[in-house]
């Protein structure tokens, strides 16, 4: 792992909320013809939260409550409540009871999800 703040503080994943950091078509892979069997589990690209959910769930109480903790400080000194609830919903999503442990930790309620 890196440790010279390579990027410092930079803005470095997209999808955010500062309009930096967006996927450039220049380093995309070059398209390659494929024979044969090349997938055999399917991927369902709207489903963002299962296999989360399914982790977390086979988490100790104790473990969750763990993760739960350095999650909700590691979100703390985000200065936007707009971002720490759109990041709420996803915790929910994949699991209410994360959800909901996160939000009470961070002082905050789930947000009503569409």
């Amino acid at each position: 792992m890196r440790s010279d703040r390579n990027g410092g503080n930079s803005i470095y994943y997209e999808p955010n909320s500062y309009g930096e950091a967006a996927e450039s078509a220049a380093y995309k892979t070059a398209p390659f013809e494929v024979t044969g069997s090349a997938d055999s589990v399917p991927y369902y690209h709207d489903d963002h939260y299962t296999q989360a959910g399914d982790l977390y769930r086979l988490l100790s109480v104790e473990e969750r409550g763990r993760l739960v903790n350095n999650i909700v400080n590691a979100m703390k000194p985000v200065e936007k409540d707009e971002i720490k609830l759109r990041q709420i919903s996803h915790f929910y999503k994949a699991d209410p009871e994360w959800g909901q442990a996160i939000a009470e930790g961070l002082g905050l309620r789930v947000p009503q999800l569409a």
